[in-house]
């Protein structure tokens, strides 16, 4: 038995009315083969390249733009989900770790949008892993945190994340979030900002980016951000409060 591993051929690319755009001759294709961890315990299809998917870049897409194009987004859960989405499709995430346990609609829909080797884990307490398990299995890892108050992440030993997010009860703890980053993670949640600048001057304080992209809602914004270079601010002043909503509405 034996199966072929390139071949050549030649092909055309028409419009509708028949008349020629593009032609190839003599191209050498190979055949497609993709590489899957050996340790992966998760079927893997085949995602061979069909075409050229066009989302918006989010280093430059603004809080009006955000809104103005995607309609469709009601609530925090649907905008962490176009999120994800948009940073996967700059960079495929290969982990993301949720501080709190999301909805399970939010939890479906962003497993969606990830690739099948995306690990994707939940810390938090027991309470409520059963569901996930019940409808996830494996898919999803669950890591229960002792003490819900203190969020000790270091207890869990798990590697870097390239996205962690934040629920409503863990708002306060965002420093702490911040040490299971990578390098270059990003951080999501959701905020009720009466003063612009006072969330500017938070995220500063705990050594994060400011806003890198925002989705301004009629009750909260979601905003997304990252680790950052910049060193904590040591003011003696204590930095005003940000309220936190849950980003599973």
């Amino acid at each position: 038995m034996w199966m072929v591993a390139n071949f050549n051929t030649n092909s055309k690319l028409t419009a509708a009315d028949g008349s020629l755009i593009l032609e190839f001759k003599d191209i050498r294709f190979v055949a497609y083969e993709a590489a899957v961890p050996p340790n992966m315990t998760v079927e893997v299809h085949g995602e061979p390249y069909a075409g050229v998917s066009w989302k918006p870049d989010i280093s430059t897409l603004s809080p009006a733009q955000a809104i103005q194009l995607y309609l469709e987004i009601q609530s925090a859960a649907d905008a962490v989900s176009k999120i994800v989405e948009f940073i996967n499709h700059e960079q495929p995430l290969t982990s993301i770790l949720f501080v709190g346990t999301p909805s399970l609609g939010t939890l479906d829909t962003i497993l969606k949008a990830v690739s099948a080797t995306t690990t994707v884990a939940i810390a938090d307490s027991s309470e409520g892993f059963e569901e996930v398990k019940a409808r996830f299995g494996d898919h999803i890892a669950t890591l229960p945190i002792s003490n819900r108050d203190s969020l000790d992440l270091t207890e869990l030993h798990t590697t870097p994340q390239d996205l962690v997010i934040v629920a409503m009860e863990f708002g306060h703890k965002l420093s702490v979030v911040k040490s299971v980053l990578t390098k270059k993670g990003k951080l999501l949640f959701s905020v009720v900002v009466i003063n612009g600048e006072s969330a500017h001057r938070n995220l500063i304080t705990i050594g994060l980016a400011t806003a890198e992209l925002r989705f301004d809602l009629p009750d909260v914004t979601v905003v997304m951000s990252s680790t950052s270079s910049i060193e904590p601010y040591t003011n003696e002043v204590e930095p005003e409060d940000i309220t936190l909503m849950a980003t599973d509405t």
